[in-house]
Formats: structure tokens, sequence, C-alpha cells
């Protein structure tokens, strides 16, 4: 049965990128803020045949998403689901929200950070799946270590991903004032 990877995590947390590598292991999917099912179904998984991802940060589009909707409905599809949760360095990721215009300010970055990872642990102990925590730091330090990572989603990379150190530039600020 074909399994169904919901990626998650705060805005800036690197989703986009786990869900790049997700894709590079074959499953069909986006890693764009639009989503293939943001308007339509899951494709059913017996028919569809292959496995999925869906990408969905927190905020998402200025709306917070139902998770536990979104993962009952691939279940419902026939999916095998699996909660991939995206945790980056909070100075990094607060800063990237704030340079993306997603937040006004640091301090409102922080807010939307902890209450992203506040709804995703309330998800986590209301449905039935497997959660897995993915550092983003650990893809950019450690890019050698990806195909393990993906075999424990029990994926295996079929090509290479791009990948490139987005944190750094917030240190170097530091640096040089």
């Amino acid at each position: 049965m074909p399994n169904a990877y919901l990626v998650t995590g705060p805005e800036s947390s690197g989703t986009r990128l786990m869900t790049a590598i997700i894709m590079a292991c074959g499953a069909a999917g986006s890693a764009e803020h639009q989503q293939p099912w943001d308007t339509t179904d899951f494709p059913p998984a017996r028919e569809f045949g292959v496995d999925i991802v869906f990408r969905r940060s927190i905020p998402h589009g200025g709306h917070i998403p139902n998770l536990v909707e979104i993962l009952q409905r691939m279940q419902q599809a026939g999916y095998t689901v699996r909660m991939v949760v995206m945790v980056r360095d909070m100075f990094a990721c607060a800063h990237s929200q704030v340079r993306a215009g997603h937040v006004q300010d640091v301090v409102a970055a922080m807010a939307n950070i902890i209450n992203a990872y506040r709804l995703i642990a309330t998800t986590i102990t209301r449905v039935s799946c497997p959660a897995h925590f993915v550092p983003y730091e650990a893809l950019i330090l450690h890019p050698e270590a990806i195909p393990e990572m993906v075999g424990c989603l029990g994926l295996t990379l079929d090509r290479p991903v791009s990948i490139t150190d987005e944190n750094a530039k917030y240190y170097r600020t530091l640096k040089e004032a």
C-alpha cells in the first residue's frame, strides 16, 4: 500500500526542502506553496499506486491548517500515513519568517514557531500515525546522511537534491554587527 507523507512545521522551517527530498524518492507532490491536493481529494491509493507527499506549513497562506483533518483524508484515501515534522534553529527560522514577509518582527515569529509546535504536538496525540522529526540543520550539515534519514521513512533516494545552508546568512549578520 502506498504511503502518504504530511510534511509540516513552522513557516520557514524547511518543509519545502524536505518535500523535495521525499519527491526525489519517487513520491508525487509539489514543494511549492500551492499543493496538488489543495482543492481536490487525495487520489485513491490503490488506483494512484505511488507514494504522495503533501506540504503544510503552520500557518499556511495566513491560515492555521487542520492537520488532523488532512491526515484523516489521507487515511480515508487508503494510504499508510506518516508525519514528517521539520525542526529548525529558532533564531534562523524566526529571521527567515521576517525576511519572507510572514510576520513583522522576530517576536511575532517566535510566537508563530511556538504555536506551530503546539499544534503539531496536539495533532500527534490525536492521530495514530508515526511522526518523524527531521532537523533542518542535519540536512544542510550532513547531506551524506540523507539516504539513511529517508530510509527511516521507508524511502530510497532516487536522485540528488540541491541543498544550501540558508542559516548562514542570519549568523553572518551577527558576526558583522
